[in-house]
């Protein structure tokens, strides 16, 4: 049997389409342009992308199936958009099905149709009670108004059609707060209207599968064209439901009771203010009788007339439902920040040799003097004086003017690769020759051919490679990632990663000096922009994913007298989003920040003042007072960071390496732990490939001696 399911990317669509697919049936999904796939992709059915409005992708959609279960419904949006999906597009559907000679139609409604404002709360709901007719919302109205479509078909269809109007469906990959229960106060709060004792006219999503798997066997004569009602002979109350999330999903759940008369005073006054700014309210009295009194629904007739019965009872299915809920949740150790740079282990610490003793090596070494399980033995560098002054300065007994002297002399566990990166390949081959786990700066090699060598080398010699790509652990871009990984964003839109460095502003620095010329950085395939743009180029990858298609293009502001542009920005087409890349030497002042763009909130990084601003839509609130809301918190979240950066400083706590301090951390506490390097050397080819593509997009260096007021 061929079955066409619409709403196939939903809740319940995804559901039934496992279930037909278990059964051996052959599945047509259809999904609209916008649909989420997720599971549909893995799933191996087809699909068609159709619209309830175009009765011509209807037809297409419907072709060559034996039976249709009409699954789709529009769930928000204004009343015209109810009426073109829901109404109008379920008659579309009855005709171009019952046009192609479909057998049997499903019609998947809901007991919202039914009269409750007027209601005797001690009376059984049946099939025949009548529909509401005062307090309708949208989606109610449009289902009454579609039931209404699919009765007047009824004497011309050939096929026949069965309505059913299932409970308050439940399960897993479900709706975390279900209709009538009370309001969510953001993520951590619930305010239950009542007592929390109204039992709640639920059905479980496999019992309901269940149904219209028998609606589709039943012969015809014995089913017929029917309306039926599915709801669970068992139930559970508002309170029961939350006490289980509770104990199961979010212990920090706060849920609070408001008395059914303060719901009405507070929707009475949301009503006034909605008539002042125009905007409707949120909290409806229709909701709030449906959260307080009592209504039992009759599922007799579909027992009498397929022999259904639940099948799952309530204390499995609840159990199914919060395992669900809590699988998808879980942070990896890189989004843990209680987790990170901390040191469990009681080993003997490692012995570490350092080589390469510039400016960041004070850094590194000043990190490493106060870790437990790190013992630096010896500094190296072709500067003997450099290396004395290192070892001096941080009390290292021993100082190499060659890897080969360190290696011999000291036996290390561990090497720092802190020289430029025209060394970083040379020396980490002869440290994992020698069986050290290393830590190499960025950038990590001078191109991805170098890169890779790297890796091999480590992998063969079975030991860690880390690469530095500090911000990555910026305390800021770690929360970052929390949210991210938890879904508090939505789906990923795009994400920009910015870099400025503000020489424009330096005209001291050595890149741009007289003396700047002779720098290592200029004698890199990337020139400068290959030494600054890791840093902003890996937290992007960090976000986005395995980068695809790249467009590089470069402006030059003449800051920088020896190479061919200052400017560089590239767009990309990533794994799990679109990503925007700048890397500014010219722009000032210095600045450097992280925008993530989700479906429902998007996230400002700021990794100099370290400040994470959170941002989103105000609801039903007038966009002024919405977006002053998210200045104002914009503000304060900025205003906090400047005190506790200030604090900082005055307490001689203040650092600019955080995230270097928690790699390194990280990393030792890898080794000792047997755990995957926190930002293994793999992760660094992908920026080195990165960059390799960029540059060959670009003219870095030019011919610059040409060029004016250069000399």
């Amino acid at each position: 049997m061929k079955v066409l399911i619409t709403g196939a990317s939903g809740f319940l669509g995804g559901h039934l389409v496992e279930a037909f697919r278990r059964e051996g049936h052959e599945v047509r999904a259809m999904v609209r342009r916008t649909s989420k796939m997720g599971l549909l992709d893995s799933s191996g059915v087809e699909t068609v992308v159709g619209d309830l409005f175009d009765p011509e992708s209807l037809a297409q959609a419907v072709a060559g199936t034996d039976v249709v279960v009409h699954a789709a419904a529009t769930m928000r949006g204004t009343w015209e958009d109810y009426q073109v999906g829901t109404i109008e597009g379920t008659g579309h559907l009855l005709r171009c099905a019952d046009q192609a000679g479909v057998c049997r139609f499903i019609y998947v409604s809901s007991i919202s149709v039914y009269q409750f404002s007027t209601w005797p709360s001690d009376r059984l709901i049946t099939e025949e009670t009548p529909y509401e007719t005062q307090m309708l919302t949208n989606y109610s109205r449009a289902k009454i108004e579609a039931e209404r479509i699919v009765r007047s078909f009824l004497p011309q269809a050939q096929m026949t059609v069965v309505t059913l109007r299932p409970g308050i469906i439940y399960g897993e990959r479900g709706p975390r707060v279900l209709p009538r229960l009370g309001y969510r106060c953001g993520t951590g709060r619930f305010v239950i209207i009542g007592n929390g004792k109204t039992i709640l006219p639920v059905v479980y999503v496999g019992n309901l599968v269940d149904a219209v798997l028998r609606a589709v066997r039943a012969d015809g004569e014995t089913i017929g064209s029917q309306v039926l009602n599915v709801v669970d002979d068992q139930a559970f109350t508002q309170r029961e439901w939350l006490q289980r999330y509770q104990a199961q999903v979010n212990a920090k759940l706060k849920v609070w009771r408001c008395p059914y008369w303060l719901a009405l005073l507070v929707a009475g006054m949301s009503r006034l203010a909605g008539r002042v700014l125009h905007r409707p309210s949120p909290i409806l009295k229709s909701h709030l009788l449906q959260c307080r009194r009592q209504y039992r629904y009759s599922n007799e007739r579909i027992k009498d007339l397929l022999g259904w019965e639940p099948r799952v009872q309530v204390e499995a299915a609840l159990e199914r439902t919060m395992n669900s809920f809590r699988r998808p949740t879980p942070l990896s150790r890189q989004a843990n920040r209680a987790l990170l740079g901390i040191d469990t282990t009681k080993k003997l610490p490692l012995r570490v040799g350092v080589i390469g003793c510039g400016r960041i090596a004070t850094t590194h070494l000043s990190i490493l003097s106060r870790m437990a399980n790190a013992k630096v033995v010896g500094v190296c560098d072709l500067n003997a004086e450099a290396a004395a002054d290192a070892a001096r300065k941080y009390g290292v007994e021993h100082c190499y003017s060659s890897p080969e002297e360190l290696f011999e002399a000291d036996g290390v566990d561990v090497v720092h690769v802190l020289t430029p990166p025209q060394w970083h390949k040379p020396v980490t081959e002869l440290a994992t020759k020698r069986g050290c786990h290393v830590y190499v700066e960025k950038p990590m090699a001078v191109d991805a051919a170098e890169a890779e060598a790297l890796v091999r080398a480590a992998e063969q010699a079975g030991v860690l490679l880390c690469v530095g790509y500090n911000h990555v652990f910026d305390p800021v871009v770690i929360e970052a990632r929390r949210q991210i990984e938890s879904g508090d964003l939505g789906d990923l839109v795009c994400a920009e990663s910015y870099y400025g460095f503000g020489l424009s502003g330096n005209r001291t620095a050595a890149y741009v000096t007289a003396a700047g010329r002779h720098h290592w950085t200029f004698s890199l395939p990337g020139g400068l922009y290959q030494n600054l743009l890791p840093h902003p180029l890996s937290v992007l990858l960090d976000v986005v994913g395995a980068p695809g298609q790249m467009v590089a293009m470069t402006r030059d502001m003449k800051v920088v007298p020896y190479q061919q542009s200052d400017e560089l920005r590239v767009l990309m087409q990533a794994e799990r989003a679109q990503g925007l890349l700048s890397l500014s030497l010219a722009a000032s002042p210095r600045f450097q920040y992280l925008r993530v763009f989700g479906t429902k909130k998007s996230l400002f990084v700021d990794m100099l003042n370290k400040v994470l601003i959170c941002q989103r839509t105000g609801g039903p609130l007038p966009k002024a007072v919405s977006r002053g809301l998210n200045n104002f918190k914009q503000a304060w979240r900025t205003f906090a960071g400047t005190v506790r950066g200030t604090a900082q400083v005055l307490l001689g706590r203040w650092t600019p390496y955080e995230g270097t301090e928690i790699l390194i951390r990280e990393f030792y506490s890898a080794i000792h732990e047997g755990r995957p390097s926190p930002i293994p050397g793999r992760a660094g080819l992908q920026v080195m490939r990165a960059m390799d593509s960029i540059w060959e997009q670009v003219d870095v260096h030019g011919s610059v001696s040409s060029r004016p007021g250069r000399d």
